[in-house]
């Protein structure tokens, strides 16, 4: 394995033998082996699933980094038909949020501030948005 990577061949034999049991099909052997070379399966297998789980973590962060910057141009667009609604004299966040049925998780609508109105019309605009694109891709 490459030493550009944070993994190291002792690590992918470790994660090997975590998950040996499932695919040997003598598990006593393998029980036998750890027991030999002194090596606590348990550990093997914690440390095994820890790793795993910190590399999909990493994965799934950097899918969402990825999507968000190609989604970029619906955060924009989102923005845009915000500020126009917003800009409208007879504007009321209250009746909008009736009008498309809004799930609020039941606020004190009066108490939000003007950012925090314009950041949950964006939010609500742009998950619009990125629905639409999905649909429009199949």
């Amino acid at each position: 394995m490459s030493n550009k990577n944070a993994y190291t061949k002792i690590d992918f034999l470790r994660l090997m033998l975590a998950e040996g049991d499932a695919i040997s099909e003598n598990n006593e052997s393998i029980k036998i082996y750890a027991r030999e070379e002194e090596i606590d399966l348990e550990k093997v297998k914690s440390e095994g699933k820890q790793r795993f789980k910190r590399i999909m973590l990493r994965l799934n962060a950097e899918k969402m980094q990825t999507e968000m910057k190609s989604n970029q141009s619906l955060k924009e667009m989102a923005l845009e038909i915000v500020d126009k609604l917003m800009e409208k004299a007879n504007f009321s966040f209250e009746s909008y949020v009736i009008q498309k049925s809004i799930p609020m998780h039941n606020r004190n609508l009066e108490k939000l501030s003007d950012a925090d109105i314009k950041n949950t019309l964006i939010q609500y605009h742009y998950l619009k948005l990125i629905e639409k694109s999905k649909l429009d891709k199949k």
